[in-house]
Formats: C-alpha cells, sequence, structure tokens
C-alpha cells in the first residue's frame, strides 16, 4: 500500500462514522485518518481503484477519487482541499478551503485571491509570453524600417 514517498502533508487521526455512495449500494463507513487532500476509510466492501465517492461526514459532503484500495480499506484524494476542522467539527464553515478564503478576501483586494501556487505560474508564463511577443514585435518592427529605410536613400 506504501509507495516510499513521503507524505505531502499530516495526517490527523480520527474515528468518524461516515456513509458512503459510489457505484455500489449506500453503506456506512469509517474515516480513519483526514487531510486538507485526501482521507483513509474502513469498509466491509471498499471501492474499487479509480471509482468516484462521496462520503457524508459530520453532515458534510467529501467527493473524492479512489486511489488505492484493499481488503477493508482504501484511500481517496479530493478535487478541492477540504478544511479538516470543519469536517470534524461539523460546523457551518464552508468544506472547501478555497471557497473560505475567497470569502474571507472581501473587499481587502484580490492578491490574497491568488495563493494557489499552480494558478499563480500560470498568470506568470502569461505574463512572460506577453513580454516576449511585444520584444519580438518591436525588433521586427526595427528590421523592417531598417531594410525599407535603405531602400529610400537608394531611391534618392
Amino acid at each position: 500500500m506504501f509507495s516510499g514517498k513521503p507524505r505531502v502533508e499530516d495526517r490527523t487521526k480520527v474515528m468518524i462514522r461516515a456513509s458512503m455512495r459510489d457505484s455500489g449500494p449506500k453503506r456506512d463507513a469509517c474515516v480513519l485518518d483526514l487531510s486538507t487532500r485526501g482521507l483513509l476509510a474502513t469498509t466491509a466492501k471498499p471501492p474499487k481503484y479509480g471509482e468516484f465517492v462521496e462520503l457524508s461526514v459530520n453532515g458534510k459532503t467529501l467527493v473524492g477519487h479512489v486511489k488505492w484500495s484493499g481488503e477493508r480499506r482504501f484511500g481517496i484524494t479530493f478535487q478541492d482541499r477540504i478544511s479538516v476542522m470543519s469536517v470534524i467539527n461539523g460546523t457551518n464553515e464552508p468544506v472547501k478551503l478555497k471557497a473560505a478564503r475567497l470569502a474571507r478576501a472581501g473587499n481587502r483586494g484580490s492578491v490574497e485571491v491568488y495563493t494557489d501556487s499552480r494558478q499563480l505560474g500560470q498568470m506568470l508564463q502569461f505574463g512572460v509570453l506577453v513580454l516576449c511577443a511585444i520584444c519580438a514585435a518591436f525588433i521586427i518592427s526595427n528590421m523592417i524600417d531598417a531594410a525599407f529605410g535603405s531602400l529610400t536613400i537608394l531611391g534618392d
């Protein structure tokens, strides 16, 4: 089960009853550990590798993709990062961290909204491409000006 790679982040050990729905009938499960990116759960008949699973935990709905499945245990990863404390406590706080961050940002500016490193990287990459296009246009313009400038001198 363990691939030898270090975990991206620590897991919070829990033991929370859950209701699970996958391609089979709805059934009981138990969440054993939880992080913002995924969870480990146990059930009598675990879902198959690659399936999408919906878990209802403390009134929160968690949707994930089964990354591994064993005899009674399975691990899923979430599409969006979640608030572990919101799931454990069952509070009214949003489960998705990104949605919570956007709500907290309010009118304080858009800098806090772009804290996702992938999105920031894509924005920087786009900026560099635009800068390269402007530089290329400037160089081509100078080359054309130089070429036609020499033709006008010959024509005189």
